[in-house]
């Protein structure tokens, strides 16, 4: 599930990129999806960067099916087979 929103601080670059986190992330499935090259389990946090705060782009219930749909090679980061295989789950 995700939280963002303009009342939130931005308290930290969002990895190796310019952008601050705006938005923070929680896990309550044993294992979750992440357009990143970790994986993510039950009751894990972190903070990510959202472009549009008002429309988080993996807001829910569902991811949108081009998301899905992309190659791998086309998401946001390298995620392995080893971290994720397969496809990305439809229900956020």
């Amino acid at each position: 599930r995700t939280s963002a929103g303009a009342g939130r601080p931005q308290v930290a670059r969002c990895g190796h990129s310019s952008q601050l986190c705006n938005a923070f992330v929680y896990c309550p499935e044993e294992r979750c999806f992440s357009y990143t090259p970790h994986n993510h389990s039950r009751h894990e946090c972190w903070l990510k960067h959202e472009a549009n705060v008002t429309h988080p782009i993996a807001h829910g219930p569902d991811f949108p099916p081009q998301m899905r749909a992309a190659p791998r090679t086309h998401w946001p980061w390298a995620v392995s087979n080893v971290t994720w295989p397969g496809a990305p789950p439809e229900r956020v």
